[in-house]
């Protein structure tokens, strides 16, 4: 419809030297997810606008941005949707901004304009390559932000959620992706924060549906890192079940190595040393330890034999003693 009206329009017009001036949008400049057949309408309208003024024809087109007043196209936008469009930098302005708008576009003498509302603070917020090129000009983007807000008291950091996963005992790693879910569900749809995301809650109740559906999947997965399937949602419908999806699609590559060994260790040392005062946790913390290091000790070299010799001989304080020095923990 957008292209056969200007087609025809511009056939009226053109003779009798009529200005034309034609509504686009900017979608036709930034694109929009779920909006392709909408954005290539509208592109064409502000390609047919300069090809037009090329040839001497008075063609303007005004890629309008957001309205505040509702029509029969915006009057469908959620919160989640407006959400989306001002963290992008784009707010609404209002009627009679609109008609100022107009006026200026009209009189500018440029084939393609872009009325519109930016939140040059938001703009800048976004990481560079999230902003689009048109506006990088206008603000000083921040770059790659080095953390990323997870969910209260919780960060990602900029190196990714797997190697900060790697950092954590195996224990945690369920309750911080959960956190990370929650956030995430949080920003899309505009939510305070985690805290209002019921984690056995239906996200599909909360609110989505196939554009903020991408847009969750989309950013969990540049977080994680990993290629997440576009029915994610869908096949894993609540914030607890996507958590528990990416706990798992993560544990290959958070697999245990020596060197995760001695967080576990460290954290072990500080505990022993509130309870080396109590003889009996003393005995009985001895005794788990003279079976673990049992399991430890059988192998082809001569030191494991002889260390393996040593605790079942050894006293208490031998015990922590080996403990400290032997690995090394001090």
């Amino acid at each position: 419809p957008k292209v056969d009206a200007a087609l025809n329009l511009h056939e009226l017009t053109s003779e009798r030297g009529i200005p034309l001036t034609l509504f686009s949008s900017i979608a036709g400049t930034f694109g929009g997810m779920g909006q392709g057949n909408y954005s290539a309408a509208n592109a064409f309208l502000d390609a047919f606008a300069a090809h037009c003024r090329m040839q001497g024809h008075p063609v303007q087109s005004m890629a309008w941005g957001l309205w505040e007043q509702r029509s029969e196209m915006t009057g469908k936008l959620g919160g989640a949707d407006l959400s989306r469009l001002a963290r992008g930098g784009i707010v609404p302005f209002s009627s009679a901004d609109g008609a100022a708008l107009f006026e200026s576009a009209r009189t500018s003498g440029l084939p393609v304009v872009l009325p519109m509302r930016l939140d040059l603070a938001a703009l800048a917020a976004q990481p560079t390559e999230s902003v689009p090129a048109l506006l990088r000009g206008l603000v000083r983007p921040a770059g790659r932000r080095p953390v990323r807000r997870a969910a209260a008291g919780g960060v990602v950091p900029a190196r990714g959620v797997n190697q900060h996963l790697g950092t954590m005992p195996k224990a945690e790693h369920g309750r911080y992706l959960l956190d990370l879910v929650r956030s995430t569900v949080a920003g899309v749809l505009g939510y305070t924060g985690p805290s209002d995301v019921e984690e056995d809650r239906g996200l599909l109740d909360l609110g989505f549906d196939s554009l903020t559906a991408v847009e969750l999947r989309n950013q969990l997965g540049k977080a994680t890192e990993l290629r997440l399937p576009v029915t994610l949602l869908f096949d894993y419908p609540t914030s607890k079940a996507i958590a528990g999806y990416l706990e798992e699609q993560m544990a290959p590559e958070a697999a245990d190595t020596v060197e995760d060994v001695f967080p576990e260790l460290d954290r072990l040392e500080e505990d022993f040393s509130r309870i080396a005062a109590d003889d009996a946790a003393r005995a009985r913390v001895t005794a788990r330890l003279e079976g673990i290091l049992a399991r430890l000790g059988p192998s082809t070299s001569a030191t494991g034999d002889a260390a393996v010799s040593r605790i079942d001989s050894a006293s208490d304080d031998e015990i922590f003693d080996f403990i400290e020095n032997e690995l090394g923990l001090n």
